[in-house]
């Protein structure tokens, strides 16, 4: 919409356009205003108003929704309502306070309505989720950038990381139990659990040996784990990401006022100023050179929290297995050579470290309360409402995420500019999954088959980070080769405590009833946990109840780089802010299962199984590099510092990277790579 005077403009700039218009094409004009003038009068538009009304408005939102009574006529004879669990609906009978003659006798006979009608009860049944999640990211990320010749040969970066695949193999070794394969359908997953009880009683009677050198193992089951397992000891509190990252550290505050300021213009002497003047100490100090071939992140995030089906009493015909594991293992290889010298004696970076971190909590969340001191307990339910599954009952979440990276580098540099960033890592590959399940809970669950509770997490982490580097006498700046971050950290949270007991008589029959079709409770009516209920809510399934989560989390980085780095400028012959960072990377494996419910007695009829095992193994390499990608002994640590007479090459010349010779470096970056 124009305001007036706008619309006033607008409207005298139409008219004027269509006079101009009627003018220019005056015979067109007069025969279209001809035309109008015999056409008859259409008069008025036909206004039609519509009124549009209803009895039926919707209200505010109200969460407070109750049962409501549908009661039919006295001594009508009504039919549980049965549909097929094999086509994905499940069995759900509509329970009656007194049944027809064919059923069962009513919880008490002495508490009738006034009317005598029969009320329904419409019970949910119970949910079903079954997810299979697979994340893998797969990066190769060979780079060689030679600006500058080099006085010594470099490997081809596929064969300098060739050590990576040992060490994942040595990984696999180190593995105490195989992450099940996805299940194909109940049957299945019903074997997966079956089949993991069985390796862990196996692995409890076969006592784990340190056979390996160079390997810190750990493990531990049942009452032997510890709340908080750090590196095998027991802990406070897993370590924080933030206090032992370089990623997620948390930022420091910088003081913009103490940054020193640069001269405008660039510097095609970088030992004078814009000027031509003589470059300070103060300006020699502000120059920056950093070479980052390391510094990549892998990380694998998952999480399951399940809220999903339980009941403060649960009969068992078959068995009960529950079982809760966790499995990490670091392997790693970080061997540098600066100068032909162990890193040790001559990088400025800090060693490399490795944890595996596992928590387990228990949480107990009572449903029963005692009846206060002097009132007398209740006197059971009155009331029964039944929901039947026929067939299994399954909640199976499983979650693969892997993180396989090659960043093996070879760089050959020479710094000729003030200020210089050559960035060949930095990679950062992420999986996340995050996975809630809801369900219900009832007051008693009776189980035909078995009960199988697992929960599985296994993690591992591999890294080659074994890098060469040569410098040329008078290099004073900073190296960090190590430094790296190997995390696996872990939680298994059950918020409910189960015991298990033999089943009694009263529960074993009540069972026995309801595999037969009757729903029979009377037998354990006057159990004490039901003894404040009006209402029993039982849930019968037909088959087994399977509570499966399974994750498993693999991080593998290859990071061998080889770096020539001369000092062909006055700021790098001083070593001012000359920085070199091999390493730095980042490998977090990030897991946590939740599975609340409520405290719960399980009557058994077959036995009950219940365990938790935690593994932890580190595995530090302390071979030679390339000793541990050709164990036939032809490499040593020397090769790649090769001198005038110190040492023939004897490896295939194809498969080396040879520096140009020495002479001018080529301006154009790209055309030394492309050549």
């Amino acid at each position: 919409m124009f305001d007036d005077k706008t619309e006033i403009i607008a409207h005298f700039i139409g008219i004027f356009e269509l006079s101009n218009e009627a003018a220019r094409l005056k015979i067109q004009y007069q025969e279209f205003t001809a035309q109008l003038a015999q056409a008859p009068d259409l008069n008025a538009f036909l206004t039609i108003n519509i009124n549009v009304s209803s009895s039926y408005n919707l209200t505010d939102f109200n969460p407070n929704l109750y049962w409501r009574d549908i009661s039919p006529s006295i001594g009508a004879q009504t039919s549980p309502l049965i549909l097929s669990g094999q086509s994905g609906v499940v069995s759900a009978p509509l329970p009656r306070m007194f049944p027809s003659e064919t059923a069962p006798a009513p919880l008490s006979s002495n508490r009738t309505s006034q009317t005598g009608d029969q009320p329904n009860f419409q019970l949910p049944p119970p949910a079903q989720l079954a997810t299979v999640t697979a994340q893998i990211n797969v990066l190769e990320d060979l780079d060689v950038l030679i600006t500058y010749p080099s006085a010594f040969e470099f490997l081809s970066a596929s064969e300098f990381n060739a050590g990576l695949s040992a060490l994942q193999t040595q990984a696999d070794a180190l593995l105490p139990l195989t992450t099940p394969a996805p299940a194909q359908g109940e049957i299945h997953a019903h074997e997966t659990g079956l089949a993991l009880k069985t390796q862990l009683q196996s692995l409890e009677t076969d006592a784990l040996t340190q056979a390996i050198g160079g390997t810190s193992i750990s493990a531990a089951f049942g009452a032997d784990i510890d709340p908080i397992t750090v590196n095998g000891s027991a802990a406070e509190a897993l370590p924080q990401l933030a206090d032992i990252s370089h990623r997620f550290a948390p930022a420091e505050s910088e003081d913009e006022t103490s940054a020193p300021e640069m001269a405008e213009g660039a510097l095609s002497n970088p030992a004078q100023s814009a000027q031509g003047t003589p470059l300070t100490e103060t300006d020699l100090d502000a120059a920056t050179h950093e070479v980052s071939a390391g510094s990549n992140v892998l990380i694998n995030q998952s999480s399951i929290s399940t809220n999903w089906l339980d009941a403060p009493v649960v009969s068992v015909g078959g068995q009960s297995v529950e079982a809760d594991v966790i499995s990490q293992v670091n392997v790693w290889s970080d061997t540098d050579l600066i100068n032909g010298e162990n890193s040790t004696t001559d990088s400025s970076s800090d060693p490399s470290q490795s944890y595996n971190g596992a928590e387990f909590i228990q949480t107990a969340n009572p449903v029963l309360s005692a009846p206060a001191d002097g009132d007398a307990p209740g006197n059971g339910p009155d009331f029964l409402a039944v929901v039947t599954l026929d067939g299994d009952l399954l909640n199976y979440n499983y979650v693969q995420q892997f993180n396989f990276a090659q960043d093996g580098d070879v760089l050959s540099i020479g710094f000729s500019a003030q200020d210089t960033l050559i960035q060949t890592g930095g990679n950062t590959l992420i999986n996340s999954s995050d996975i809630l399940g809801l369900g219900f809970h009832y007051d008693m669950i009776i189980i035909d088959g078995d009960f199988i509770d697992l929960s599985f997490l296994s993690q591992t982490n591999v890294l080659f980070d074994n890098d060469w580097i040569n410098t040329q006498p008078g290099f004073a700046g900073d190296i960090s080769a190590s430094d790296n971050l190997l995390l696996n950290a872990a939680s298994i949270s059950n918020i409910g405590l189960n015991t298990h007991t033999e089943i009694t008589d009263p529960f074993a029959q009540t069972a026995e009833q309801f595999a037969n079709g009757i729903h029979d409770v009377s037998a354990v009516q006057g159990d004490v946990a039901f003894a404040e209920l009006d209402l029993l809510r039982v849930l019968h399934v037909t088959g087994n109840v399977l509570n499966l989560q399974i994750i498993e989390q693999v991080n593998v980085l290859g990071d061998g780089d080889q770096v020539a780095v001369t000092a062909s400028t006055l700021q790098a012959t001083d070593g001012a802010n000359v920085s070199v960072t091999t390493g730095e990377n980042e490998l977090l494996n990030l897991a946590s299962i939740t599975d609340a419910g409520l405290d719960s007695t399980i009557y058994t009829s077959e036995g009950a199984y219940t365990d938790a095992f935690l593994y932890q193994a580190d595995f530090v390499s302390e071979q030679d590099p390339l000793m541990l990608a050709t164990p036939d002994g032809l490499a040593s640590e020397a090769f790649l510092f090769l001198a005038d007479g110190l040492l023939e090459s004897d490896h295939d010349e194809d498969a080396g990277i040879f520096a140009p010779q020495s002479g001018e470096t080529a301006v154009d970056v790209m055309q030394t790579l492309l050549a």
